[in-house]
C-alpha cells in the first residue's frame, strides 16, 4: 500500500485507474450540476482503496476548495457513530445495551420503561419519526421529560425515528453523569482515530431549516424560519436546541473518519446480524429502507443516509466500504440519482483478494 499524497488516503497499487477517474469525475459533476455545494467520496476494502475525491468550496463565499481532511455535517450519519459509542460503553461495562429505560428514568411511560437501550438504537421504541423539540419542550432540560411522557409514542415498532436516538443520548448522559460531547471525546474519538465534533476544518452547509418548517406545519405547528447554520454549527434544528449534539445528529467528520467507522463494522464480523429484511441493525439500515431505492448496493448491505447529503454503505460479504459526504445545495435538488451512480461505481467489480496490510 502507498499513501496517496494528493488525497491523504491509502491507495492500492491495483486500484483500477478507470474507476478512480470516474469517481473523481462524479464528485466534480455533483457540484457542477448545482446539486451539491461540496462533495467528498471514497471507496475501500481489503485490496482496493481510492479517495477521498472532493469538489466544491469549504466556504460558500470563499474560493478555497474542499481539502481531503475537511469535515462535513453528518446529520443522521451521526446515528451509526452513536451506535458504535453504545457498543463501546456496553463492552466496557459502563452502560449495558440490555438495560431497560425504566431503570434509568423513573416514571417513564410503561410503553418505554421495559424497552432496552438496544431497542432505542434499533428503532423499536414506537416513537413518531420527528418532532420540533423547541416547540414541544419548554427547554433543552425538559426534552427527556417530553420523550418519557409518551406523548410522542404510538408509531409502529421498527419505524425510523430521530427520537429513539435522542433518548438514548440523554439516557447515556444521565446514567454516566457526563455530557454526550464528552463521551464522544473520551470513548468514540480515540476508537475511530479522528475528530468528530465541530471546530476547525469544517465545510460550510448552506441548507436552512425549510424542511423542518414544512414538517412542523404538517403536524399543525408553526416553526419559525431560520437561516443556514454557521460553519461548525449543525444544520439539524433539534441538535442545535440540545446544545449542538444529540444522539441523532450533530457530529462532523471527514470521509476518512466515516470509513474508519465502517471498517470497525467489517472487522466485527461482517456487520453482525442486521435483523429482518427491511429492518434496522444497531445504528445501521438495509438498502430496502432507503425510499430512493437501494440501486447499486449489494443484497445484505448495511448503511445509512444523512439529510445534508451524505451516505455510507458496506458490503459485508467482501468488506467494501463506500462513503459519500456531501452538502446539498437545496432541499429541492434531490441527490438520490447521484448516490445511485456512486454506489454502482463503488460496488462494481469482482471481489478482490484480502490484503493483510490494509
Amino acid at each position: 500500500m502507498r499513501l496517496d499524497r494528493m488525497s491523504g488516503s491509502r491507495a492500492s497499487p491495483d486500484a483500477p485507474p478507470d474507476r478512480a477517474r470516474e469517481l473523481d469525475r462524479l464528485a466534480r459533476a455533483m457540484v457542477a450540476d448545482g446539486s451539491c455545494s461540496a462533495v467528498a467520496l471514497s471507496v475501500a476494502d481489503g485490496a482496493f482503496a481510492v479517495g477521498p475525491f472532493r469538489a466544491g468550496r469549504r466556504r460558500l463565499a470563499d474560493p478555497a476548495p474542499v481539502a481531503a481532511g475537511d469535515r462535513f455535517d453528518l446529520a443522521s450519519l451521526t446515528k451509526p457513530f452513536m451506535a458504535e459509542l453504545a457498543r463501546l460503553l456496553d463492552g466496557a461495562g459502563e452502560l449495558s445495551l440490555d438495560l431497560p429505560v425504566g431503570e434509568v428514568w423513573e416514571g417513564a411511560d410503561p410503553r418505554l420503561a421495559d424497552r432496552s437501550l438496544r431497542a432505542l438504537l434499533e428503532h423499536r421504541a414506537g416513537f413518531q419519526a420527528w418532532a420540533p423539540l423547541s416547540l414541544c419542550a419548554e427547554g433543552p432540560t425538559r426534552v427527556a421529560e417530553l420523550l418519557l411522557g409518551g406523548r410522542l409514542l404510538g408509531a409502529p415498532e421498527g419505524r425510523y425515528s430521530d427520537l429513539d436516538f435522542i433518548l438514548w443520548g440523554l439516557t447515556a448522559e444521565r446514567a454516566l453523569g457526563r455530557p454526550l460531547a464528552r463521551l464522544v471525546a473520551e470513548r468514540l474519538e480515540p476508537a475511530i482515530g479522528h475528530p468528530l465534533l465541530s471546530g476547525d476544518h469544517v465545510v460550510e452547509c448552506g441548507l436552512d431549516n425549510r424542511r423542518e418548517v414544512e414538517l412542523a406545519a404538517e403536524g399543525g405547528r408553526d416553526l419559525p424560519r431560520a437561516p443556514a447554520p454557521a460553519p461548525g454549527e449543525p444544520q439539524d434544528g433539534n441538535a442545535r436546541f440540545l446544545g449542538g449534539i444529540g444522539g441523532h445528529a450533530g457530529l462532523f467528520a471527514s470521509a476518512v473518519a466515516v470509513t474508519a467507522l465502517a471498517r470497525r463494522v467489517v472487522e466485527r464480523g461482517r456487520g453482525g446480524p442486521p435483523g429482518e429484511e427491511g429492518g434496522y441493525a444497531l445504528g445501521w439500515a438495509r438498502p430496502s429502507t432507503w425510499r430512493g431505492g437501494g440501486a447499486g448496493i449489494p443484497a445484505g448491505g448495511l448503511g445509512h443516509l444523512g439529510f445534508t447529503g451524505g451516505s455510507v454503505w458496506v458490503d459485508p460479504g467482501r468488506g467494501r466500504i463506500a462513503v459519500l459526504l456531501a452538502h446539498r445545495a437545496s432541499v429541492e435538488r434531490g441527490i438520490d440519482r447521484w448516490r445511485q451512480r456512486f454506489h454502482r461505481l463503488a460496488f462494481a467489480g469482482p471481489t478482490p483478494s484480502p490484503d493483510p496490510a490494509w
